[in-house]
């Protein structure tokens, strides 16, 4: 990809090719806005080609767009209840260190003890959705032998 930026606006030139078809050229323009910052200078910002918003970042989905207009979602958003109480006790793993059941040094032993309690109650709300979600599964597949002798 080669990129040529100008004053307002950047051209991103590139080939593409679409389910093993032939390679299209492609030259797309996206303008750019700045905003005065506060102690001088000037923040830049894409303009989305679909919407005309002020974006950080655009993205490739059909077109070139923000995630907004390209319909796209952050990881978390399309996490359900179990996977999102078992990223929330892997982040306060990760915090606490390999091994959390000890205060990492230069950790204040009230912030130890924080950490931990809310690491050992997501783990049990982690595994209560994990049961209830078992015990729906297990209700599913006794109803289809039911309704099917």
């Amino acid at each position: 990809m080669e990129i040529l930026v100008e004053a307002d606006n950047i051209h991103l030139i590139y080939k593409e090719s679409r389910n093993d078809g032939p390679w299209e050229d492609k030259d797309v323009e996206i303008k750019l806005q700045k905003t005065p910052c506060r102690y001088g200078g000037f923040q830049y910002w894409f303009e989305c080609p679909v919407c005309r918003h002020r974006v950080c970042s655009v993205y490739l989905s059909d077109t070139w767009c923000c995630r907004h207009c390209g319909h796209l979602a952050y990881p978390s958003e399309n996490e359900d209840e179990l996977e999102r109480l078992r990223s929330k006790a892997l982040k306060l793993k990760e915090k606490l260190g390999s091994e959390y059941w000890i205060k990492p040094k230069g950790m204040h032993q009230k912030t130890y003890d924080r950490l931990r309690e809310t690491l050992l109650e997501a783990e049990v709300k982690a595994d209560e959705a994990f049961d209830e979600k078992v015990k729906r599964l297990n209700q599913r597949i006794m109803s289809f032998g039911k309704n099917n002798p």
